[in-house]
C-alpha cells in the first residue's frame, strides 16, 4: 500500500507541465496570423493560403465576428466560407498591425485592414479602412483556440 501512494505521487509530480508560450512565440504567431489573413485575400489567393489558414485554428476553436453575430466552431464550415469568398474579385488587400499586448497564452492586435474587392453579391467594387481589434487565444501547441475580432465603430465627425 505504501509503495503504491509513493509511486502514485512520483508519477504525479513528474507529469509534464504545460508551459505557458513565450513571449517571442506569441509574438510570431500574432504577426503570423496577420500574414496569413492577408494571404487568404488577394487577387493571386491560392487553395493552399486558405488550409495555411485553416492550419493556424485548433481542431477545437471558436471564431467569433462579433460585429456581425457569426460564430465559426468547425473547420469545415470555417473552409467553405473562405472558399466562397475566394469567388470575390480583389484587387487589394492589406493588413497592418498598430498595436501589440500579449498575455498568458494570448495576443491583442489592434490592425489596419485597407482593401478594394468586389464581392460576388454586389454590382460595384467597395474599398474600404477599417480598424479591427482582435483577442487570439492559444494553446500549448500555439494553436487558435479562440478569436474574437471587433471593428472599430466609425469615426465621430465634430460640428
Amino acid at each position: 500500500m505504501r509503495c503504491a501512494l509513493i509511486i502514485s505521487l512520483l508519477c504525479a509530480f513528474s507529469l509534464p507541465v504545460k508551459a505557458d508560450l513565450a513571449v517571442g512565440q506569441l509574438e510570431q504567431l500574432a504577426r503570423g496570423f496577420l500574414q496569413a489573413k492577408q494571404a487568404k485575400q488577394q487577387p493571386n489567393t491560392q487553395l493552399t493560403d486558405i488550409e495555411h489558414f485553416i492550419s493556424l485554428f485548433a481542431d477545437e476553436f471558436t471564431d467569433e465576428h462579433v460585429k456581425f453575430n457569426v460564430v465559426v466552431s468547425d473547420k469545415a464550415e470555417l473552409r467553405k466560407g473562405l472558399l466562397h469568398k475566394m469567388q470575390d474579385k480583389v484587387s487589394f488587400c492589406t493588413v497592418e498591425m498598430t498595436d501589440l499586448m500579449l498575455g498568458r497564452n494570448v495576443a491583442f492586435v489592434k490592425y489596419r485592414e485597407h482593401a478594394k474587392v468586389h464581392p460576388s453579391h454586389m454590382s460595384e467594387p467597395v474599398e474600404y479602412t477599417t480598424y479591427v481589434l482582435l483577442s487570439m487565444e492559444f494553446n500549448q501547441a500555439g494553436q487558435i483556440t479562440r478569436l474574437r475580432r471587433f471593428h472599430s465603430l466609425p469615426e465621430q465627425k465634430s460640428e
